[in-house]
């Protein structure tokens, strides 16, 4: 015989960002968002997970605007925080840093990040085990994990005519 099984999940959330710049160099936004679910217990059943982020666009101030080596250098980095609910919470961290730039007339393009994040409470489900202990499918907190890492572009053109041909060569 089967049985039917029905399970219902619940969440509301809340929501809001805020933006804010400066003379077209500085950026700020804020994020915030709240959940409610019906997966958590009623005594603790919300979660909340704010990030932020910023830029300062460095082309902008007054002694580098026009330059012809440097045309655009942004400096940019966020923090944000992140959970899911399907039980019991997990959350993860993670802040990054990093630039992007073009230089000598456009010609070269360079983009570097550095990030790291962190997850607590992370949840295996259904990993097997031995058929010998009479445990087949387990579901177990594995505790947390760190990982950190850096990307990073740069491309240049290699020919660039006036008429619309390039040539360009990226790693």
């Amino acid at each position: 015989t089967s049985k039917k099984r029905t399970t219902m999940r619940r969440v509301q959330a809340f929501s809001g960002q805020a933006e804010i710049g400066y003379d077209n160099m500085l950026f700020l936004t804020l994020r915030a968002r709240n959940d409610w679910s019906s997966t958590l217990p009623k005594d603790n059943n919300r979660y909340f997970y704010p990030a932020t982020e910023f830029a300062f666009v460095a082309t902008e101030l007054p002694f580098l605007k026009g330059n012809k080596a440097i045309n655009y250098l942004k400096i940019r980095g966020a923090i944000a925080r992140v959970g899911k609910d399907a039980g019991p919470l997990e959350m993860t961290s993670s802040q990054e840093i990093g630039f992007e730039g073009r230089f000598l007339n456009d010609r070269i393009v360079a983009d570097f990040t550095y990030f790291r994040t962190q997850c607590d409470d992370q949840i295996i489900k259904d990993f097997r085990m031995s058929y010998a202990g009479g445990f087949i499918l387990n579901t177990q907190n594995m505790g947390g994990f760190k990982t950190w890492g850096w990307e990073g572009h740069i491309d240049g053109d290699i020919i660039s005519t006036s008429s619309g041909f390039r040539w360009n060569l990226g790693l």
